[in-house]
């Protein structure tokens, strides 16, 4: 689960990093009049857009590989382990 955490922080760090750097492009394309702010604004907008639908993309598809794994390698979950835990305290209290 760590390797998952680390990949997902990275992944958003690139992906911001990407959209600032884009950014700054953008703005020396609008000083040296190469681009209007409309058309600069609008490239990034749509640019943060797609960023943010991939990553809710690559979100729900953690989510689903992580359940499938979850399920297929059969986890007891906290409430079953809690369940587990104070039935051995009750066993163990009546010894």
């Amino acid at each position: 689960m760590k390797y998952i955490n680390e990949f997902l922080y990275f992944s958003v760090g690139f992906a911001a990093k990407t959209t600032d750097k884009l950014t700054k492009i953008v703005q020396k394309l609008i000083e040296q009049n190469e681009m209007s702010e409309t058309e600069g604004k609008i490239i990034v907008e749509e640019y943060a857009k797609n960023v943010r639908e991939q990553i809710a993309k690559f979100d729900k598809k953690l989510e689903d590989f992580i359940a499938c794994t979850m399920n297929s390698c059969a986890f007891a979950s906290k409430t079953d382990i809690d369940t587990l835990k104070k039935r051995i305290e009750k066993i163990e209290s009546s010894i």
